[in-house]
């Protein structure tokens, strides 16, 4: 299977399967092997989301609305290309949003290819570390979400994010 529960061994065809499986427990660790994931994946318990590899390990919308929602408290990414979620009308496509999600840890990610790239919605102590967020009609937006760790480590926009 390409996407794996490292807990208890179980397989699944898709990201979501493995997330919404009543086999997968909170604290669990998902891995995700190398290939390109065309779903719309929304995460809402904490587990540890790898991604085998950021450039060839693709979560991609294709379409409108969101690649990937974490939507629940200390949740972990790691390892993932995050792309293409465009919209042509009034709501905008985001690469990965973070509503209400709070303490989760983000790192070593690529965010491209959408309207908007890293949208963070009433979420606050979040840990961003070595992503990319490049490449977006808007690269990063932050509404009513402070404080939240997001260093110089990442790249948005072409430069070591300064804050702001």
């Amino acid at each position: 299977y390409p996407v794996n529960d490292l807990n208890n061994s179980l397989g699944y065809d898709t990201i979501q399967d493995a997330l919404y499986s009543f086999a997968t427990y909170e604290g669990a660790s998902v891995k995700v092997n190398l290939g390109t994931y065309l779903e719309s994946v929304v995460i809402t318990k904490p587990v540890l989301l790898i991604g085998e590899n950021d450039n060839t390990t693709v979560i991609r919308n294709g379409g409108s609305g969101t690649a990937l929602s974490v939507l629940g408290d200390n949740i972990s990414i790691s390892g993932f290309n995050i792309s293409g979620s465009v919209s042509p009308g009034q709501h905008m496509g985001t690469g990965l949003l973070l509503q209400s999600a709070h303490n989760c840890t983000i790192t070593g990610n690529l965010v491209s290819e959408s309207d908007i790239g890293v949208q963070l919605v009433d979420s606050n102590g979040n840990i961003f570390r070595n992503n990319v967020i490049n490449g977006n009609v808007v690269n990063l937006v932050f509404q009513d979400s402070s404080p939240n760790d997001i260093n110089s480590s990442n790249i948005v926009g072409g430069k070591p994010y300064a804050g702001g």
